[in-house]
């Protein structure tokens, strides 16, 4: 490699250093978010409507809990805390004829993984649900 290509070595430690003070954790609900916007993200690339999409996120933040998480929270046991991201991923992954089965129908959309109970709280269900 030339010397031409080779970033200087101050650079190397500058980025280093600096790298280092922008890492910020994850906010504790990020899992339970990423589930609602994955089901207006499914809505919206299936139907096209906008409105709709928006309404089932607003639906969904006006029905459900987040639960909190860290990642060396003891509830997670030997559960990496990545799989708390299974239920958004199931949803962003659904068929467009799953979405339009489950429709508005919110409860349908959180039976669809395991991990679901993990990250909301719907009303009136234990936080955590799923132990």
């Amino acid at each position: 490699m030339s010397a031409r290509t080779a970033p200087p070595p101050t650079f190397a430690l500058f980025a280093a250093l600096t790298g280092c003070t922008l890492i910020e954790p994850m906010p504790g609900d990020q899992p339970c978010k990423e589930v609602g916007w994955a089901i207006a993200a499914r809505t919206h690339a299936c139907t096209g409507d906008v409105a709709l999409a928006n309404a089932r996120y607003e639906d969904f933040t006006d029905q459900i809990t987040c639960v909190e998480w860290a990642a060396d929270d003891e509830r997670l046991g030997n559960t990496p805390p990545e799989d708390l991201f299974s239920c958004a991923f199931t949803i962003r992954n659904l068929p467009c004829e799953t979405v339009a089965e489950l429709g508005d129908d919110l409860d349908a959309w959180l039976a669809l993984d395991e991990g679901c109970a993990y990250v909301i709280e719907a009303e009136g269900a234990q936080a955590g649900g799923a132990e």
